[in-house]
């Protein structure tokens, strides 16, 4: 967990993995759900959070019929880019993509250099990004292979959900029932 993008304490006593896209609209949702959870349990929830582009530009592994999500490969990397720069800051930016989603890339990249500074943000090296994605993409070959549908939260050993929950009292009870989350 120290290494990965996360959100939430790394002490956590509860770990997902959430595979997104910043331009996926049950992505969107799942993250607000998240959100809603970790506030009612501060401190007990962690989230790491690995996005996997719906585009065939960085994601070769979508199947034929899903359309290519604009944005979405530069978003990953940028968000990614953000993790290495400044940790402390990543949060903030993650939260900032989803909400921001429609926005040109420039407009991200803006966010990201005055959220961290052009030097930390220059100082990231690229291949680590690439190398990120690159796995978060072949883990999502795995995983589509019954639907593509995103995203894909992984709860306890081989138990995960796929696509949105009906709403976070749903998606809570899952956590609840599958990772022991409580108070």
């Amino acid at each position: 967990i120290d290494e990965l993008p996360h959100t939430g304490s790394a002490d956590a006593e509860f770990v997902i993995v959430k595979y997104f896209d910043y331009t996926c609209e049950a992505c969107r949702d799942v993250h607000g759900d998240l959100a809603t959870i970790m506030t009612k349990y501060p401190g007990k929830l962690a989230v790491i959070v690995l996005p996997v582009p719906l585009n065939k530009n960085c994601n070769p592994n979508l199947p034929t019929g899903v359309q290519d999500h604009v944005n979405a490969c530069e978003f990953a990397k940028l968000s990614l880019t953000v993790w290495r720069a400044d940790r402390s800051k990543f949060a903030e930016f993650h939260a900032w993509l989803f909400e921001y989603h429609e926005q040109p890339y420039e407009a991200a990249e803006a966010m990201a250099y005055s959220l961290v500074g052009d030097g930390k943000m220059e100082a990231v090296d690229p291949t680590w990004v690439d190398a990120v994605l690159l796995g978060n993409v072949a883990d999502y070959k795995v995983f589509a292979r019954n639907t593509p549908v995103m995203p894909k939260v992984l709860l306890k050993g081989s138990k995960m959900i796929q696509g949105a929950a009906k709403d976070a009292d749903t998606l809570e009870q899952l956590l609840r029932q599958n990772i022991g989350l409580k108070n």
